[in-house]
């Protein structure tokens, strides 16, 4: 009996930090058939959504049983729907892209505004090189030789948002962290992807970048919620890992 508390006292403890959890890193692979503790939510195409009974984690499934993708079940739910549709990002999106330099690695952001377009705060010629102006760019531009990206997911109920990838198979230990801490104080308003787009057009042109209080992370979320901030910016500040690495790459570029 004192194992069963136990159990459930522990279990208790997990769920609360499930919906950290966001779009975990996978290796795509077969599992088995059974249906032992999860149960098919959705299914499309033949790919399936399921939920484990026991943790309320969910998986991404496909035809062949080839585990797609794994995490919290709201992120898992919203990727499963941008993943048996026509195209990944959505007019309107946050997208981010995490680069890797010698020294460490950073996210770099943009907002989506459709047909293969996006708008970010970047140089003409690089994130850091030459002008740093807000323009308009092609997707190709703006992942360079990366392939996975992210769409920051905000799920409309006030939680951190969350990063969902486009890949289905990425692992990456030592990634940045799977959402965005909000600033508690700041006063949020959740655009629809029209007025996101048309907020990032208001600022085509600007050239006033500036590391701290004005950055590529500042805009994109302005441009979605109003609030301008960098959660780059504040680890860096608060010396969590790979700020001060983080600060050199930027400086240095």
């Amino acid at each position: 009996m004192q194992d069963l508390v136990l159990f459930e006292k522990e279990l208790s403890r997990l769920r609360l930090q499930l919906p950290e959890l966001a779009d975990c890193p996978n290796r795509e692979r077969t599992v088995s058939d059974g249906h032992y503790f999860w149960e098919d939510v959705e299914e499309k195409n033949g790919w399936r959504l399921q939920q484990n009974l026991i943790t309320g984690l969910s998986r991404i499934l496909d035809e062949h049983n080839i585990r797609k993708a794994w995490g919290s079940a709201g992120v898992m739910k919203e990727k499963f729907r941008r993943l048996t549709r026509k195209e990944f990002p959505e007019k309107g999106d946050v997208l981010g892209i995490t680069r890797e330099k010698a020294l460490g690695i950073y996210d770099h952001y943009a907002v989506y505004i459709g047909n293969g377009r996006v708008i970010h705060y970047a140089g003409m010629n690089g994130d850091f090189s030459d002008r740093i102006v807000i323009h308009e760019a092609s997707m190709e531009e703006f992942l360079k030789e990366d392939k996975d990206y992210f769409v920051l997911y905000f799920g409309g109920d006030g939680r951190c948002p969350q990063k969902i990838h486009s890949s289905t198979s990425f692992w990456r230990p030592d990634i940045i962290e799977p959402r965005i801490e909000w600033a508690k104080h700041a006063e949020k308003t959740l655009y629809s992807p029209g007025e996101t787009v048309q907020r990032a057009k208001s600022r085509l042109g600007e050239e006033e970048y500036h590391l701290a209080i004005n950055n590529c992370e500042h805009f994109a979320l302005w441009c979605k919620t109003g609030v301008s901030q960098s959660y780059q910016v504040k680890r860096a500040v608060n010396g969590v890992t790979r700020g001060h690495a983080l600060l050199r790459i930027l400086l240095d570029s």
